[in-house]
């Protein structure tokens, strides 16, 4: 695909890819595990999501593709800090290091 025609076959990419589509089918059956081993994947999306705007030539069509890259990133982090197990954990003001009982400081509009 255009992929491979602007940057060259990355047989290190297609390992983790191929892991990755394994690890959609493992996460089934053990979720945590699957988890953890994808945290190491991180860099890879942040490779990818960094040149997939090159792959179009023009200006407008690349902060096109930059915006949606930022608008779906937000939206995942708008769906995990509101709809997530822990959420509360996450939330600024709202860990066990800011509630009341530890600090006995109160929280003002929060």
């Amino acid at each position: 695909g255009r992929w491979i025609e602007k940057f060259g076959r990355i047989p290190l990419l297609e390992i983790f890819a191929a892991i990755g589509a394994l690890a959609m089918v493992v996460v089934l059956i053990a979720p945590t595990a699957t988890d953890r081993m994808t945290l190491y994947f991180a860099a890879i999306a942040l490779i990818i999501s960094g040149n997939l705007p090159r792959l179009w030539d023009r200006r407008p069509e690349q902060y096109a593709v930059r915006t949606a890259l930022i608008l779906a990133n937000f939206a995942a982090m708008v769906v995990f800090l509101t709809l997530g197990n822990k959420a509360g954990s996450f939330v600024p003001y709202q860990s066990i290091f800011s509630e009341n009982a530890e600090l006995g400081i109160t929280r003002r509009g929060f």
